[in-house]
């Protein structure tokens, strides 16, 4: 293992490039439900949610191998939630939490489909390549606790948030969002 990088098949990384390309080949484009359908139904140019949206966001990660979420709860609510859209708001991180008391994987992927340009989404692959960028690779052991951690997610999303207004042009244009959550 190179500084605590594993390859998704647990053998040992000799590179950080060899990382990368192990990750991206584990996470290529589903045909059913690839990154172009996400980033249509993410509606990043604005507009509510509707009921197929969601399922379908829902449907686009838990393809990367999630517990199944249902988005029955979320569409139950999606007239709050909507008010929420593109804005950096308590009430939606609340709404979340009300919806998935759980922990902050599923909290911010809620807060993610709703305001996707404020929230960034947040797993394990997500962390551990947070915590390469950072140079926080003696962590990337722990990341199964980490995940679990709201102040680490506040960290990745103000770091995130920080880099992408870097970017230049639009941000679903660079497919910055679903590339780095796989």
């Amino acid at each position: 293992m190179m500084n605590g990088l594993s390859l998704p098949d647990d053998s040992e990384s000799t590179s950080l490039g060899e990382f990368v390309e192990a990750w991206e080949r584990k996470w290529r484009d589903s045909a059913k439900t690839p990154d172009t359908t996400y980033l249509h139904h993410v509606k990043w140019d604005g507009g509510d949610l509707t009921a197929e949206d969601v399922k379908i966001l829902f449907e686009w990660k838990n393809r990367r191998r999630l517990p199944s979420w249902s988005p029955e709860p979320v569409i139950g609510q999606l007239g709050n939630l909507n008010r929420c859209r593109f804005r950096d708001s308590e009430e939606l991180v609340r709404m979340a939490t009300e919806l998935s008391p759980t922990g902050p994987v599923k909290r911010f992927f809620i807060c993610h489909i709703i305001s996707p340009l404020c929230y960034p989404i947040w797993d394990r692959n997500v962390l551990t390549a947070h915590l390469v960028i950072l140079g926080r690779t003696g962590e990337t052991g722990d990341v199964k606790r980490l995940t679990k951690t709201e102040a680490e997610y506040l960290s990745f999303k103000s770091n995130f948030n920080r880099w992408a207004e870097h970017v230049d042009g639009r941000v679903e244009d660079e497919v910055m969002i679903p590339a780095f959550s796989r």
